[in-house]
């Protein structure tokens, strides 16, 4: 079960990683992108230059946000990831408990350990 969490996670942690990836790309591709739409407008470049040198000045900080945004996501994935993981011990150790302990099992009396189900006996605690 720990191995299926942790699979869940890690397929959660590639997707994230593909995402971030692609937003790096973009982040860098301002100024181009602007040439190459003012150019397909057919708009006079020295209208837009100042948009694309401000977009392509801005590249490297915002890429350097998106590796911060990127790494933030990692470190929530596998903090739940490891909480999941957690999780399932805790899960395994309470199972683990119900078996041993017969009390848990269901109704009568626990004498020193025991589970009695006769009606006849009874715990000092149990309404007549």
């Amino acid at each position: 079960m720990k191995g299926l969490v942790w699979g869940l996670f890690g397929l959660l942690a590639a997707l994230w990683s593909l995402f971030a990836w692609l937003l790096h790309g973009i982040a860098g591709a301002g100024g181009a992108a602007v040439t190459t739409v003012s150019r397909w407008l057919e708009i006079d470049l020295a209208r837009t230059q100042w948009l694309a040198d401000g977009l392509a000045m801005a590249g490297g900080l915002a890429q350097g946000l998106v590796i911060i945004f990127w790494l933030m996501g990692m470190g929530l994935i596998l903090a739940f990831a490891w909480m999941g993981s957690r999780t399932v011990d805790g899960l395994r150790d309470m199972g683990a408990e119900l078996e041993r302990d017969p009390g848990m099992r269901g109704p009568g009396a626990v004498l020193d350990g025991e589970l009695v189900r006769d009606p006849q006996v009874r715990r000092p605690d149990d309404p007549a």
